[in-house]
């Protein structure tokens, strides 16, 4: 997976793009909203599954269950509240 990210004070902004599938465990985390941009993913959030395509948007609330299953070829734009949630390496 090749990522983007773009902190702020207040959020963290990811642009990130897979070559290849790509499976993220069960996890959870502040709120978060996203857009996929080309491409196709499957988010079960709380046990509930719904694939998103190219066009679509979602949201995970906050502290929501959910597990991520990314097809190759993805393209999107997440959002997350947790403004540290990701940091870069140096």
């Amino acid at each position: 997976m090749d990522a983007r990210i773009v902190p702020s004070e207040h959020a963290l902004t990811m642009f990130y793009e897979t070559d290849h599938d790509v499976e993220v465990p069960e996890h959870d985390h502040g709120a978060q909203w996203g857009v996929v941009l080309k491409g196709e993913m499957e988010l079960i959030i709380d046990g509930v599954s719904r694939i998103y395509r190219s066009g679509d948007c979602y949201f995970v609330s906050d502290g929501a269950k959910h597990i991520a299953r990314i097809k190759s070829g993805y393209k999107g734009v997440d959002v997350f509240a947790d403004a540290k949630r990701y940091v870069p390496k140096a």
